[in-house]
């Protein structure tokens, strides 16, 4: 990972808090009783997420890292997680895994 060793550090105890609310996030997603995986909406959720997934997984500079999930917090439920990652993404950190 690249950045200096204090973001190094922030960033590797981001990265599974961030893995993790997504895969309760869209856990709970799908398990939706309202959930329809032909609904053309619901799949692009799905595919957003999965890609969003992966390139955190492989994101290897720290500052990127901490830009888009600094919101996140061992104390937050994952799903609390997600809904600010979700906030995060959205706003601006999006643009950085383009």
């Amino acid at each position: 990972m690249k950045g200096t060793e204090k973001q190094i550090a922030w960033a590797q105890d981001l990265k599974p808090l961030a893995i993790e609310a997504i895969n309760e996030g869209m856990k709970a997603f799908t398990a939706d009783a309202r959930y329809d995986a032909s609904n053309p909406k619901h799949a692009a959720v799905v595919t957003l997420w999965n890609k969003r997934l992966a390139n955190i997984e492989r994101c290897d500079k720290a500052w990127i890292l901490i830009d888009a999930m600094q919101t996140l917090s061992a104390k937050n439920s994952p799903i609390e997680n997600f809904a600010n990652l979700n906030a995060s993404l959205r706003l601006s950190a999006d643009k950085y895994f383009d």
